[in-house]
C-alpha cells in the first residue's frame, strides 16, 4: 500500500491583508471548513490560486513588456 504523499519543504512568509478581506477570513473561518483559522484559511486559498496560475501557464502569457 502506498503512504501519505510526501510533502514538499515549505518557507514561512509573512503578508498583511486589508481590514475587510481579514474579516472575510474570519467568516470562512466561522462558516466554513477550509482551515481552523483565517492564516490556514488564507494560506489554503492562496496556494490553491498560485496552483492554477501554475498549470495556466500564467507567467508566461502576462509577460511585462521590457523597455
Amino acid at each position: 500500500m502506498a503512504g501519505a504523499p510526501v510533502k514538499e519543504e515549505t518557507i514561512t512568509l509573512r503578508l498583511a491583508v486589508s481590514k475587510n478581506v481579514y474579516g472575510y477570513l474570519k467568516t470562512l473561518r466561522r462558516k466554513s471548513v477550509l482551515g481552523a483559522s483565517e492564516n490556514d484559511i488564507a494560506k489554503y486559498v492562496l496556494t490553491k490560486a498560485l496552483e492554477e496560475m501554475i498549470a495556466d501557464k500564467y507567467h508566461l502569457t502576462q509577460v511585462v513588456p521590457e523597455d
